[in-house]
């Protein structure tokens, strides 16, 4: 995770994660993750945090991280590069997976 959003996690700049127990636990934090790369909290171009922020911050199992990640990736939100992380995709960004069509 960048430096800028580390401290804005910190100093709570981003709002606090509220969970519901209607909503299956992986689509709140897809659904998080969605909302901050659409409100530029995670902005293209930087990581975002890893698994093990975020089973930190959503207080999730490692495998609930994981399928909102897998689903994030496969709606082309997120692309991954090994040993660097995830990053958000912008719509027409080069480095997202081949055969996805751009989000909307």
């Amino acid at each position: 995770m960048s430096l800028d959003v580390c401290s804005q996690l910190r100093s709570g700049d981003v709002p606090e994660f509220q969970r519901r127990h209607d909503v299956h636990l992986w689509v709140q934090i897809y659904d998080t993750v969605r909302e901050r790369i659409e409100d530029g909290t995670y902005p293209a171009g930087m990581s975002i945090p890893s698994e093990s922020e975020m089973v930190d911050e959503f207080k999730a199992a490692r495998n609930t991280v994981r399928k909102a990640l897998r689903h994030l990736r496969d709606d082309g939100w997120i692309y991954t590069v090994a040993q660097l992380g995830s990053f958000p995709a912008a719509p027409s960004d080069p480095m997202s997976p081949p055969g996805r069509p751009p989000r909307q």
